[in-house]
Order: C-alpha cells, then structure tokens, then sequence
C-alpha cells in the first residue's frame, strides 16, 4: 500500500474511534478541507514536474553540443564571444591557430565524477571502475517520452573501446511512482569481457576436511562496489519496511542507492558539469581542509573555567550526507534532494 494511501487511513481509522460524535464529526470536516489541501498540493507538483521535464527536454541539444566540442567538435564562431574576458592579446593572436588543432578533452567525463562527492565514493572501493571510465565519451539524458509518466527519465553514457566491456552504449531508465521515488531501474546488461567484470569478483577459498584430512578449494562469486551497477536491473519490494526479510531490505537500500546515482548524473553532473569539471563545486559530501582543526589543537577546553581567556574558536567539521554514511535510512536520499 502506498505511504500515503496507508497515512489516510490510519487517520480515518483514528477519527472513527474519536468521542463525543461532536468531536468526530468537526474532525471529519477538517480531514475533509486538509484532503482537498493535499489534492492540490499533488496536482501542482506534478504539473512542476511536467514543466521541469518540458525544459529539459528543450535543452538536450545543448547537452548534445556539450559532448560533442568535449569530443573535439570545431568550435563555432557564435561560440566565441566575449574572448577577451578569458583571455590575454597575446593569446588570441594564437586563436586561429589554436582552433585548427582542437581536439577531444581527455577523461572529461571521469573527472567530473571524481569531483563529485557520492559519485566518486561509487567508483572508490575498485580502482579499475576509474579506468574503465577513460572511455567515457558522451552522457545525454533522455526526459518526457510517457506523457503519463512525466517524471520517468533515462541516461544513456557512450564507451570508446576499452578493456573491460563490448558494450558502446549503456542505458538506465529510471521508473518513478513520483518524483524520487522509484518503482523499478532497468539497466542494459553488460557483456564484460573474460575475467574484467567489475561488478562481480570469484573468491577461491581452501577447505579441509575435518574427518579425512583432504583439502579442496572452493569458488564463489561475489558482488562488487562498482559504479556500474547502476545498470542492474532492480525492482522495488512492495510492502512496509518493518515486514521486509534482510533480501529486500537490502534490495530495497540499492533501489535508493542507484536512483541517488542516477539522480546526481541528471542534476547536477550534467548541467553543471563545467563546474565539477573544474572543481569549483561543491555537493553535500564536499569538505575543504578549512573545515577541520587539527586534534593537537582541541585540548582541554571543557575542562576550562568560564572566567578563563577566551577559547580559541574552531570549525566543525562538516557531516557527509547520504544514504551511505552513518546507516542513515536509504530513502531519505532520493526522496529529499
């Protein structure tokens, strides 16, 4: 039952047990009015949504331009105003030069991932997800194909060639009940090459047998910490979170976490893919070293009077958000941005 379906009705359910019949019925008029509230809150939000996605959809040729001067497209001469803002004389003396021999921004793509807070901890546990994202060359995002289903959305990221899959283009799609919150991810199946797979690792372990003494060694494999597994395909357990067997809650927390990762690609990644490019933007995970104080410098300060000099003041540190730290509830990460 969806939570706001089984919200209404433990409010009904309550409103039914309330005394005297007064009480219930002026309770009932305001429930009525406080519905009406809700109704229209729901309709604008969704009419948010469909404006959001009719804008973004009106921009995906700019984000088709993007990738294409990222992958050393001539620029263009409209392309080329108020030079003199971000360059010296003596630099565009060079221009034409300069213009003639444009080619592809290496790793441009991968470096906005790394410059991304929640992304780049995706790809830190395995350090081949950094190389296989070499051969990144294009992100475009694909909105407003089910004008019943608004909020739905895909990402669709292009490979050069490269050691690990055969695949030149991978697609997730990102099913949604509302806005942040999804139903089912349906993710293009990888075809890894032989021994390169970077979402699953074969562990061999040796055994011995208590009775007889002889040893075997068994393999299995396990799941990795990869950014690729946003292109798993997963659907969303029904039923309340306190039902859920350890399965489903775990299926449920890579539900949120893929729809997070899918999330900073459409939001921020691409649109302000200039700026994480550069480095000059920071998310929620972004700390400078302004933001600590070295421990040798925190002493003793709980320990002092009131009446002593005043304490030197320092910064806290700032706490990382997201699902992934702190075992915070994996829903409030996509539901909440």
């Amino acid at each position: 039952m969806p939570e706001d379906i089984e919200s209404e009705q433990k409010i009904v359910d309550e409103i039914k047990n309330q005394s005297p019949l007064s009480l219930k019925l002026k309770l009932f008029g305001i429930n009525h009015n406080l519905l009406q509230i809700k109704d229209f809150e729901a309709q604008q939000q969704n009419e948010i949504t469909i404006l959001d996605m009719k804008t973004r959809k009106e921009c995906q040729p700019d984000v088709e331009r993007l990738n294409e001067l990222i992958n050393g497209a001539q620029i263009k001469e409209e392309e080329l105003t108020n030079l003199s803002e971000y360059f010296t004389e003596e630099e565009l003396a060079k221009k034409d030069e300069l213009l003639a021999g444009v080619k592809p921004i290496e790793d441009y793509w991968l470096k906005c991932i790394q410059n991304h807070g929640a992304l780049n901890e995706a790809i830190s546990d395995n350090e081949n997800d950094a190389v296989a994202l070499k051969s990144l060359q294009k992100v475009e995002y694909i909105c407003g194909e089910d004008a019943e289903r608004p909020a739905d959305f895909s990402l669709k990221f292009y490979f050069a060639e490269n050691e690990f899959f055969t695949n030149d283009v991978l697609t997730v799609k990102l099913i949604l009940k509302e806005p942040r919150e999804p139903s089912k991810i349906e993710g293009t199946e990888i075809n890894w090459k032989e021994g390169k797979c970077l979402t699953k690792k074969t562990v061999s372990k040796k055994q011995r047998n208590k009775k007889t003494g002889a040893q075997r060694t068994v393999t299995k494999t396990e799941d990795c910490n990869s950014l690729f597994k946003i292109f798993d395909t997963l659907e969303m357990p029904e039923g309340k979170d306190e039902d859920m067997d350890e399965e489903e809650q775990a299926l449920q927390g890579d539900v949120y976490s893929h729809c997070d990762w899918a999330y900073a690609f459409f939001d921020e990644l691409i649109p302000f893919s200039m700026e994480y490019y550069l480095g000059v933007k920071k998310d929620e995970y972004g700390e400078d070293d302004e933001d600590f104080e070295d421990e040798d410098d925190l002493g003793d300060d709980e320990d002092d009077d009131e009446d002593d000099a005043p304490k030197a003041k320092g910064k806290k540190a700032k706490a990382k958000g997201g699902a992934a730290k702190g075992g915070d509830d994996p829903k409030k990460e996509c539901k909440q941005q």
